[in-house]
């Protein structure tokens, strides 16, 4: 699999729907719809890409605001839905 970058969505086989939200070195950190905040070694991670972030915004910030907000979001979520089950 290629490189990932920070914002591509994918789909994963047990987790389902998410958004890389952190890369680095050897890893891949990943916000998923239904299974939270994950890490996976890049050597071993195997995902659907659905949508690749760009490489180049062209200056235009709007969209990575965008992409920001809905992470953000997407995260409460999760964090009202963890706080639910308690």
């Amino acid at each position: 699999m290629k490189a990932l970058k920070k914002g591509t969505k994918v789909d994963h086989e047990k987790y389902g729907i998410g958004i890389i939200t952190d890369v680095s070195l050897t890893s891949y950190e990943v916000l998923f719809e239904r299974g939270g905040r994950l890490q996976f070694s890049k050597n071993r991670f195997e995902a659907d890409i659905l949508e690749e972030e760009p490489d180049d915004t062209s200056g235009n910030t709007d969209e990575a605001v965008k992409a920001q907000e809905i992470l953000d979001a997407l995260e409460r979520l999760l964090d009202r839905g963890a706080a639910l089950q308690e």
